[in-house]
This record gives C-alpha cells, sequence and structure tokens, in this order.
C-alpha cells in the first residue's frame, strides 16, 4: 500500500449530519438506539411489529414498522447532472451479487454509504473519469459495495440499512437501471437531515430512475431482505482494511479517494495493466 494512501488525518464537521469524519471519509459519530437492527429474513410479524434481530451479544428489540414510522414527505428528485449511468451491466450471475459495472476480471472495490456526503463527493466528482478512462473501455470493472453496519451499530443513522436493502433490491430487480439509480440517489442526497431515507423516498428515486419493478423494490426494503449480503458487506470492510468511507480496495491496497485522488486513479492503473 503507498504510504501516502492512507496517512493524512483531518476531522471535520458537517452541520446537520450526525457523521465524524476521519482520513477524509465519513464514520459513524455515536451508536444509534432505536434503528432499523441487522434485517431479518422473515420479514415484518403479523402483529404490525418487526422483530430485528441484533448482533452476537447484544439484545432484540420490537420496533414499529416502516410505515409507522416513516412520516417524512420525499423531496423533490432533480436529475443528477453527473452520469454512471450508461456503464456496461455484465451479465448476472452469483459473482455479481453486488452492483457492479464492466465485464473484466479485474475488479476494483468502492465501499462507501448512501448517507455519506464524502461518498457522494467521489461520485460527483472523480468517480465519472475513472469510469470513462478504465471501465467504459473495458479495463476495469468497479463494483460497489454499501456499508451499513459499523461494529454492529446501523452506519450513519438508523435508516442506514434501509438504504442500503434498495440499492440490493434495484440491482436485483432491474440491474440495466441500477446505476441511474445510484447517480439519483447521490445527486439528492439531503444535506440538512439525519434521517432521510425512508421507504417513500427511496422509492420515489427509483421511480425517477426508470427501475422496472418499484413495487418488487418496496416489498424488499418493506420486509427486511437481503440479509446476508448486508452483513457479508459489513463483515468484509474492517477485514480489508476500511474503516471510514468512502475507501476503494484492489488487490491489497486501499485508498481514500476525496483525499489522496492520485492513489485511487494509481489503483485503477493497475489493474487495467494487470492480464
Amino acid at each position: 500500500m503507498d504510504a501516502d494512501d492512507l496517512s493524512r488525518r483531518q476531522l471535520l464537521s458537517l452541520a446537520g449530519v450526525a457523521t465524524t469524519t476521519s482520513l477524509g471519509g465519513c464514520a459513524s459519530l455515536v451508536s444509534r438506539a432505536e434503528s432499523d437492527g441487522p434485517p431479518t429474513t422473515g420479514g415484518p410479524t403479523a402483529g404490525g411489529t418487526t422483530t430485528d434481530a441484533t448482533p452476537t451479544g447484544g439484545t432484540t428489540t420490537d420496533r414499529a414498522t416502516d410505515a409507522a414510522r416513516e412520516t417524512a414527505e420525499p423531496p423533490t428528485v432533480t436529475e443528477p447532472n453527473f452520469g454512471v449511468s450508461e456503464a456496461t451491466v455484465p451479465n448476472r450471475g452469483a459473482e455479481t451479487r453486488y452492483a457492479t459495472m464492466g465485464t473484466t476480471a479485474e475488479t476494483v472495490t468502492l465501499y462507501g454509504n448512501w448517507k455519506c456526503p464524502y461518498t457522494r463527493e467521489f461520485v460527483a466528482g472523480q468517480m465519472g473519469t475513472l469510469v470513462d478512462d478504465f471501465v467504459a473501455p473495458g479495463e476495469v470493472t468497479l463494483e460497489y459495495r454499501a456499508v451499513a453496519y459499523e461494529n454492529g451499530e446501523p452506519s450513519l443513522g438508523p435508516d442506514a440499512p434501509r438504504a442500503t436493502r434498495a440499492g440490493l433490491a434495484v440491482w436485483d430487480v432491474d440491474p440495466d437501471a441500477y446505476w441511474s439509480y445510484f447517480a439519483h440517489v447521490f445527486e439528492n442526497q439531503p444535506q440538512d437531515a439525519d434521517v432521510w431515507a425512508t421507504t417513500d423516498t427511496l422509492v420515489r428515486f427509483a421511480r425517477a430512475a426508470d427501475v422496472d419493478g418499484v413495487a418488487q423494490v418496496r416489498k424488499a426494503i418493506q420486509s427486511k431482505s437481503y440479509t446476508l449480503p448486508l452483513q457479508a458487506t459489513a463483515d468484509r470492510a474492517p477485514r480489508v482494511g476500511v474503516t471510514t468511507f468512502p475507501r476503494v480496495v484492489y488487490d491489497d491496497t486501499v485508498t481514500a479517494p476525496t483525499l489522496n485522488p492520485e492513489a485511487t486513479r494509481r489503483q485503477f492503473e493497475r489493474a487495467a495493466d494487470s492480464d
């Protein structure tokens, strides 16, 4: 790993966002007492509440359903002024459990969070250039994995797991529209609200992105689907050296793209040069 990839430290605050920044990215400020909780495979119970599993060693708490909790009106959706939606979507298979653009074997993985403004900064800035230079020509595949949990707690707010489920559902239901959805969410990411990823808001983003199968996306969000991929990403992130977002991982290197974009570009160059 390049020494300068993760050598600088910054601590900034963002008004209205309950996060702290570390090494040019977002990390949870405090553990939340009220949250989605790690999703269950069984979905809502008949009594109108959900019993959400918690990490090993934790407790199980009954919480109200999404419908009872979600009272905020969805925002007006702005068309993204940056584009990542024209990238090639690979043939589906077990190896594409997570959103992917490109068809080559050499894969660079972006670890981010739908609620992180620094992930948005990378998506709206350098990411488009990297896609144009390396993914579109067929030299590199880019994978996106959203981290919903840190240390067993929802990352960046109780609605982070819901936002992550929505993204996985869109990829599952209509992968051709996924990157349009991705761009719509980050373009419209609220900067003045702590909890914003309600089911209605996420569904509205899906509609704006012309996702085919919005009803299925809503059902997946509300039934707390995608337990395994959510947990797998949460488990994998710290193992590969990801402790804040965004981070780009290739081979044995981890870079902070909003802090050291040159180091991130070198990762893509190495991937493109691999046989």
